[in-house]
């Protein structure tokens, strides 16, 4: 009996090593589809994500609460943090460009406003990192 127990107890143990030493694999950071502007709160496209689409009128709108992107402190990313002065970079994945801002219901100063194209994808700028509060389309301009 003494064996049996000693043999479930070094089975376990290995086990359990396996487990802590292989650990569980990392989440991967969202795959920002067509139509879609993700708005991430880690650098280069990682950590958690804000995901807007066309909300008609020129908005973008946080998808599948159709809330406007106006105001980012009643936002939060996919993991529930709020979204407002978060942002790290980004990825446009539509054919409109979008205004970046630093304030919110689009507020700027001192020309902080950032301009991303369509269809790209940018690390905010030192003067807007972790400093995002609204986004909008933005039309008229060329390449627009």
């Amino acid at each position: 009996m003494a064996e049996k127990i000693k043999g479930l107890l070094v089975a376990g143990t290995m086990a359990a090593g396996f487990i802590l030493a292989t650990g569980t694999p990392a989440a991967a950071a969202y795959t920002c589809n067509d139509n879609e502007v993700c708005f991430y709160d880690g650098g280069d496209y990682t950590g958690t994500v804000l995901v807007a689409v066309h909300g008609g009128n020129g908005t973008l709108t946080k998808k599948g609460t159709g809330q406007v992107l106006d105001d980012f402190s009643g936002l939060t990313f996919s993991n529930g943090t709020n979204a407002n002065d978060r942002v790290s970079s980004v990825i446009n994945n539509t054919g409109w460009c979008i205004d970046i801002y630093p304030h919110s219901w689009y507020g700027s100063e001192n020309g902080q406003t950032y301009w991303l194209p369509k269809d790209s994808r940018s690390n905010m700028p030192s003067s807007l990192h972790d400093q995002v509060s609204s986004s909008r389309f933005v039309w008229g301009l060329e390449g627009c």
